[in-house]
């Protein structure tokens, strides 16, 4: 099932490179669903990471269709990490895809600007909370980000209760000043459309720092 999974992704990514037909990527993502819907008959009793895996890039795959994005695969994560209470605590690989997941959950609630329907409770259990190695502090900038996302759209009127903003904010100034150095810009340039770049840029020396910057900017912009 993940080894179809990984097939159809990859056959859909050479497909868009070689702006090909993907009839390739569509075969192995129906040989993928057969497998993964027979699992899921059983998901009460025999739920397990590999279909959380297979599902995860099966929901990448979905992000690179070029025409409309469905989000099929989206709500089937989204179901199976809230079945599968412990696996954002889980660790191993188990745990990494449930962070891969709510990085898919947090785009796809800023580009269709719908709410999040995670329960995110199983990841305040995470080790990602008492480790300090930069993806850790990676996970937990993007945990405030999908929190902040949450409680904006579930607040009446869009209006978040002084008191549960101010924890958040709280822990967004805590992560700040805690993070490491490595989260420092080794570059920083600022937005200039009339040099035609409507983007800061920004260089790292870090990785993950490099991937979660974007809500690190969104949560903590002063920060930089």
């Amino acid at each position: 099932m993940v080894l179809q999974a990984i097939l159809a992704l990859s056959a859909r990514h050479d497909a868009i490179l070689a702006n090909d037909s993907d009839w390739e990527a569509s075969a192995y993502h129906g040989q993928c669903l057969q497998l993964l819907i027979a699992a899921l008959d059983q998901a009460e009793t025999s739920c397990d990471e590999n279909m959380l895996i297979a599902v995860v890039i099966l929901r990448i795959y979905e992000e690179l269709e070029t025409n409309t994005d469905q989000q099929f695969h989206l709500l089937g994560s989204n179901r199976l990490v809230n079945l599968m209470a412990r696996s954002a605590s889980a660790g191993g690989v188990a745990e990494a895809v449930s962070w891969q997941f709510l990085r898919q959950a947090i785009y796809a609630s800023v580009v269709q600007y719908q709410p999040l329907q995670l329960d995110m409770q199983n990841y305040e259990r995470s080790s990602m909370f008492h480790r300090h190695d930069d993806g850790a502090c990676a996970n937990r900038i993007i945990y405030h980000c999908a929190r902040i996302l949450q409680v904006c759209c579930d607040a009446p009127g869009n209006i978040v209760e002084e008191e549960t903003w101010r924890h958040i904010s709280d822990s967004v100034n805590e992560w700040n000043q805690t993070k490491s150095t490595t989260w420092q810009p080794i570059r920083y340039q600022a937005s200039s459309v009339a040099a035609g770049r409507p983007f800061p840029e920004v260089w790292m020396i870090s990785p993950p720092a490099g991937m979660s910057l974007v809500p690190v900017l969104t949560t903590h912009r002063e920060s930089y």
